[in-house]
């Protein structure tokens, strides 16, 4: 992933939807280092996702963590301190938002679609 190296400080931000993150599976420290904390990252998953499991495993690539697993390295990483989740469309969409460093937030948020493949 890009974002886990010197060149991703060049960028403003990122946005994987349904991303598939065998090349950043090994925990906050496991071969991640992002060029700059914090660094913005909007995260999109379906929850019925047949190729990139939600729930992770082994997927077409090899295994992939779970995607709150992943999300809670990435928050460590940003340095957040607190999220909150906002539910709509009858509790089928999910919207969370952590505050990171200096109070920023928003720096990294997450939209899961339960039923989305």
């Amino acid at each position: 992933m890009i974002a886990c190296s010197e060149v991703g400080g060049e960028f403003a931000a990122f946005a994987p939807a349904s991303g598939a993150y065998y090349t950043d599976d090994d925990g906050v420290t496991g071969g991640c280092k992002p060029a700059r904390s914090p660094l913005p990252l909007l995260e999109i998953h379906g929850g019925n996702d047949a190729s990139v499991h939600y729930g992770g495993g082994e997927g077409e690539g090899g295994v992939e963590p779970a995607i709150s697993e992943w999300l809670g390295w990435w928050a460590e990483r940003n340095k957040c301190t607190s999220s909150k989740v906002e539910d709509s469309f009858d509790g089928d969409v999910h919207h969370i938002t952590w505050t990171c460093a200096g109070g920023a937030e928003g720096v990294l948020q997450h939209w899961k679609v339960d039923d989305m493949g």
